[in-house]
């Protein structure tokens, strides 16, 4: 064998994801929402009303890993869908927005205590590694 299992990438990341994701379910506390359903916000937050494959997209994530948490996120009355239905747009409501506004600063604590413990080198590295693996 090539490759002993401690050297597999994907257990490896996997495992990391999960580290990052337990300290913003910390972070989020009480909080009536998911760090997948956070990023969908923190993206509409930052793009406005676009297609829902283009925020599948931007965060890398499977269409019914959106479309799951996008039901949660428009029965909570936090979403809007319109649109065709083969090309849906989705967008912050009103409501959204705000829960948005008040989960920055939440999301802005879990960050800091993520970089806490990251150097800048770190972060490069990190960055190089996202971009190498992006074209695959």
């Amino acid at each position: 064998m090539k490759y002993n299992s401690e050297e597999c990438l994907g257990s490896r990341v996997r495992g990391l994801s999960r580290k990052i994701d337990n300290i913003y379910r910390k972070h989020l506390g009480d909080y009536p929402v998911t760090e997948n359903q956070l990023s969908i916000m923190m993206a509409l937050h930052k793009t406005g009303t676009v297609e829902q494959n283009r925020i599948a997209k931007l965060l890398n994530l499977e269409k019914s890993t959106l479309s799951r948490n996008l039901v949660r996120l428009i029965k909570s009355g936090l979403i809007d869908k319109s649109g065709v239905t083969n090309r849906p747009k989705i967008g912050l409501t009103k409501q959204g927005q705000k829960r948005v506004e008040s989960l920055i600063p939440i999301w802005e604590a879990a960050m800091d205590e993520i970089h806490a413990v990251l150097s800048w080198h770190d972060l490069k590295g990190f960055q190089q590694f996202e971009s190498k693996i992006s074209l695959l």
